[in-house]
């Protein structure tokens, strides 16, 4: 009889083993489909920045590396006279327009809401920025059409393949709180 226990038993235990086998070999399916996961987001990411640079190359942007401290000097735009000798510039100037894209190419920013806000720091005072709308809505200085706007939309499309439309809502609303910005400053 006791035979008949332990033949019952072995049984028992090699279907346990087959258990444990199952489970780790789950357990190592599961990490490896985790790390595949994961690979996969990094190459997708690689893949989006590689984009930009073959976006940057086909539209010509060359990467200046040395800071060009004549067009950082006339920043940040304080007035609206500032604005406008900026876009007289850009027609008497055959390199301004290059030398513009090169600076604000270097601001750069993590995506295009947040490189269209870094720029538009670095160029307008909150001060100034409530004295603009895209429009020119209610006797304020219109934004869309002007050449500094042009470029920024230019690369922030190139750079983070977002839309023309992305590009207006992130610059409306920047400008829409520049009043805010500036009370805040004020205090």
């Amino acid at each position: 009889m006791s035979s008949t226990i332990t033949n019952t038993r072995e049984p028992s235990t090699s279907t346990h083993k087959e258990l444990d086998n199952s489970k780790n070999q789950k357990d190592i399916i599961q990490s490896m489909h985790e790390n595949i996961i994961m690979i996969l987001a990094f190459v997708k990411r690689i893949e989006g920045r590689l984009d930009g640079v073959e976006a940057q190359l086909q539209s010509g942007i060359t990467v200046n590396t040395k800071i060009n401290n004549d067009i950082l000097s006339l920043l940040p735009m304080k007035i609206v006279l500032d604005v406008e000798d900026i876009e007289t510039k850009f027609t008497t100037d055959t390199n301004f327009k290059s030398k513009m894209r090169n600076v604000i190419f270097r601001i750069g920013g993590t995506n295009s809401k947040n490189f269209i806000k870094r720029t538009l720091q670095r160029f307008f005072t909150n001060e100034l920025s409530t004295k603009y709308t895209w429009t020119g809505f209610r006797q304020h200085n219109h934004l869309r059409g002007l050449q500094i706007i042009e470029i920024i939309k230019e690369i922030s499309m190139n750079t983070f393949s977002s839309t023309e439309t992305d590009f207006e809502t992130h610059v409306k609303d920047w400008f829409r709180h520049g009043s805010q910005r500036f009370g805040r400053e004020k205090k």
